[in-house]
């Protein structure tokens, strides 16, 4: 009778990952209609121009101090086309990633991979599910427009930059986790272990260059975590956990200070207005923050993912009951009112440096930084409540407590097909992009063959949204197309 309810646990566990995992998959087959845009020409133009460390410090000084975006932006330039980069590569080494270092974290007495894919999945669903929309004005002739809508993820994930700025670091953010950890191992075995202090030091600096709002979260983290352990923690181990959580402290302030001291954030904010003064400044970022929260959670759908990933911390925090009891009692349960303020903190936070840089809320792309560090911060707090619930809800009636755990999963696999057909609705126009710009393409490269010193070319409405080629040959992305393929483009679109 319990191999048989062992077997049932298994195969609802299996169908809710691949439930969960099914928007994942669907983006990732997606990905292969992605496409050069804007910014991923003018890259390729200075790599040829400058090579990859002159094209980055070109950037550096001209445009933007995020450091390790230019240099990763150019050094992908090598290789940014093959499939091994699209999309999907990035989806499944990112879900990888976070699925181990969280099988790292449960312990060796849980050996069951599941449910660290299943956390996984469920944290990255809810990541992308949340991403507001963009909205982008399209001329349609001389005297009118309309505002079309594009889902966020598409520049989050599909173009170019776009991933190469926002997921690399989220990526290098779990793995920092998992130097940490293993650091800590190490210590309390008696080891030593300077090359995961060098890890944490470098990763920490190398990530925090890829922008404002990840550096400025990841810093807050490490402050949060720091003050946690030094105020909260009860065992004689706790210098262990503040040595590598300060190199992450002083190293990300020092990747703070590289972007702050970068000439080229001069050019950039004479394209924004700034606060004049700090109540305005924090007034920014409340009304940032409100207004994106409610453009977020105006849909009953997203709301659904947020307690899909919250419920599914919660089951697994059952699952490990013993191992929660043993952090809580460390910290005598102050976690669990302590880690719902450090996610208010850190969501405010997470709003001013856009605040500061355009007075406005950040970006739509950028919200897949500001999920990703949230999330799994409820994610954890999920677990916790969950294993400390546990005594309680063993107590319950077995049938109530297995129909109940079998009601939610059925709710939360039919969430993942949900979710999987919203993003499929995308696909045609997905397709129809893909073929219009290889055929754009096949024209620009025919009348450099036949000669031609200027081509023009049928105007395509981008998926990702915001500024495509003009009849202007001035305008900088006719210029960065014209230059990537050494032949002057421009669009009969109407200025």
């Amino acid at each position: 009778m319990n191999q048989n309810k062992l077997n049932l646990n298994g195969w609802v566990n299996h169908v809710l990952l691949l439930c969960l995992s099914a928007p994942l998959l669907t983006h990732a087959w997606l990905g292969q209609f992605s496409r050069y845009y804007g910014d991923d020409f003018c890259f390729q133009v200075q790599l040829e121009k400058k090579g990859i460390f002159g094209a980055a410090l070109y950037y550096y000084i001209e445009i933007t101090g995020r450091y390790s975006d230019l240099f990763w932006e150019h050094f992908s330039g090598l290789f940014n086309t093959h499939i091994f980069y699209s999309p999907g590569a990035f989806l499944l080494v990112w879900f990888f990633v976070l699925a181990s270092i969280i099988y790292l974290h449960r312990g060796k007495q849980y050996k069951d991979l599941t449910f660290s894919l299943l956390l996984s999945a469920a944290i990255l669903f809810a990541v992308i599910d949340l991403i507001p929309n963009m909205y982008y004005r399209r001329v349609i002739d001389d005297v009118s427009h309309t505002w079309d809508a594009y889902p966020g993820i598409f520049q989050s994930l599909y173009w170019i930059a776009g991933r190469n700025r926002l997921i690399i670091p989220l990526i290098g953010a779990t793995l920092i986790v998992g130097f940490i950890y293993r650091f800590v191992v190490h210590r309390t075995n008696g080891n030593t272990s300077p090359y995961l202090l060098f890890l944490i030091a470098s990763m920490s600096f190398f990530c925090g260059g890829f922008g404002e709002t990840y550096v400025a979260l990841q810093t807050m983290v490490f402050i949060l975590s720091a003050l946690l352990f030094f105020l909260f923690y009860t065992g004689k181990s706790r210098n262990t956990f503040l040595i590598p959580l300060g190199i992450g402290i002083l190293f990300s302030l020092f990747s703070m200070v590289v972007i702050i001291l970068a000439p080229g954030n001069e050019t950039r904010a004479e394209y924004f207005s700034q606060p004049e003064s700090l109540p305005e400044l924090l007034s920014f970022a409340w009304q940032g923050m409100n207004s994106t929260l409610f453009s977020i959670f105006k849909w009953p759908g997203n709301i659904l993912s947020l307690i899909q990933v919250f419920g599914i911390s919660l089951y697994i925090g059952f699952q490990s009951k013993v191992q929660v009891e043993r952090v809580l009692k460390l910290f005598r349960k102050n976690l669990l009112i302590l880690l719902p303020l450090a996610i208010l903190i850190l969501l405010y936070t997470a709003f001013l440096p856009a605040a500061y840089g355009i007075s406005k809320p950040p970006p739509a792309r950028e919200m897949i930084v500001i999920h990703y560090f949230l999330i799994s911060l409820l994610s954890i707090w999920g677990i916790f409540i969950g294993g400390s619930l546990q005594p309680k809800l063993i107590k319950m009636d077995t049938r109530i407590r297995i129909l109940t755990m079998l009601l939610f999963f059925v709710l939360f696999a039919v969430n993942g097909i949900r979710d999987s057909l919203q993003v499929l609705k995308h696909k045609e126009k997905l397709r129809y992009f893909a073929s219009a710009y290889d055929y754009r393409e096949m024209k620009i490269i025919q009348g450099k063959i036949n000669g031609e010193t200027k081509v023009t070319v049928p105007e395509i409405n981008h998926f990702i949204g915001g500024s495509i080629l003009k009849n202007d040959s001035t305008h900088w992305i006719n210029e960065c197309v014209s230059n990537y393929y050494g032949i002057t483009v421009v669009t009969p679109h109407p200025e």
